[in-house]
Parts: structure tokens; C-alpha cells; sequence
């Protein structure tokens, strides 16, 4: 009864909860909408993180070192896990704070894990460092004339690393591929 009362108060008929991880974490979710917190968080705030006080540019070799491994073993305590290409550490950094500053569902204990990759290569930190942003072909790589990278990247790659030429070869074979399968099962064909 009390629930329903405190339901009425904050004048939500049902709880904004939808089946999505575990249910372990469904509860927590629940339990978090009783109390009126809120249910999605920056994973920043989630690790208990503070942003940078400096801008990366402007930060030592050392110091954004030390910034990773701060970031790095916040989230590992937080249970949010992070696999990202072997990036060059200013990028990883950059990475890195780009990800905390995205808005999640909360989880309780063990949580996320996040590999960086939204799906679009023209604006990924990683391109450079990742084989399938290395071989994908976008519009943005047309206009550009080879592989079109985020201005942050230019001090540290070149605008070319795949010139139009190899990348349209790639997905030309990559097309022949697809059109060459044949499931094993005939009715699949």
C-alpha cells in the first residue's frame, strides 16, 4: 500500500522500469524510482569520476597517463568495463571522457561494458586504429577524398591512411563475398 501511495505522490501510475538487463538490475532501477533518484546517470558520475581539470592538449605525457589509469581503475571498481583499440594515450584519454560524459541506465554491481564504437567510423576517435574503420567506405570518405578522420586525430595520423582506391577495393571484394555465399542448407539460398 505504501507504494502505491508514494506512486500517487510522485503521480507516476507505473514506474518508468522496462525489462532490459537482469532482473537484479530491474529492481535496482525500481527501487531507485521509489526514492526518486535518477535512473540514468553520466557514467562519469556512476564511477564517482570529476572531469579533467585540464584540457588534454595541454596536459604532460605523464600527467594524461596518469588520468587513464585514475579513469581506468574508477570504472573497473564501478564494474563498468572498457575494450578499446590500442589507441596512442592523448586519443585514449580522449576516448575515454567522450564515453563518461554519455548518459546510461544505472546498474547495480557488475555493468557496462563499452568498446567506444557508436557504428559511425567518420566520427570515431578509433578510426585509425581499428580494422573495420580502416576498411568501412562512408560518404564522408568520398567528400574527403580517403579516409575522413575528426580533426583531433590530425596530429597524430594522416588524412590518407587508405586512399578512395583501397577502400572502395575492400568493399568491392567485400560485396563479392556476400554475393558468393551459399548456406549449407539449400531452402536458405
Amino acid at each position: 500500500m505504501r507504494i502505491i501511495h508514494g506512486m500517487e505522490l510522485l503521480d507516476k501510475p507505473f514506474p518508468p522500469i522496462f525489462p532490459m538487463i537482469s532482473p537484479d538490475n530491474d529492481w535496482y532501477r525500481f527501487r531507485l524510482w521509489l526514492e526518486g533518484a535518477p535512473l540514468t546517470m553520466k557514467l562519469r558520475e556512476q564511477a564517482g569520476l570529476p572531469p579533467l581539470e585540464k584540457a588534454i592538449p595541454e596536459m604532460t605525457e605523464e600527467e594524461i597517463r596518469e588520468a587513464i589509469a585514475f579513469r581506468m581503475d574508477a570504472l573497473k571498481k564501478s564494474g563498468i568495463g572498457i575494450y578499446l583499440q590500442e589507441l596512442p594515450p592523448p586519443i585514449l584519454l580522449m576516448a575515454l571522457c567522450e564515453m563518461l560524459e554519455e548518459e546510461t541506465e544505472r546498474m547495480e554491481g557488475e555493468g557496462w561494458t563499452l568498446d567506444g564504437c557508436s557504428g559511425y567510423c567518420p566520427g570515431c576517435l578509433q578510426r585509425p586504429w581499428c580494422n573495420t574503420g580502416q576498411s568501412l567506405g562512408w560518404a564522408e570518405d568520398n567528400e574527403a577524398g580517403g579516409m575522413h578522420l575528426r580533426a583531433e586525430l590530425q596530429d597524430f595520423v594522416s588524412m590518407n591512411p587508405q586512399p578512395k582506391e583501397v577502400l572502395d577495393a575492400f568493399n568491392e571484394e567485400l560485396e563479392e563475398d556476400i554475393r558468393g555465399f551459399r548456406s549449407a542448407d539449400p531452402k536458405n539460398n
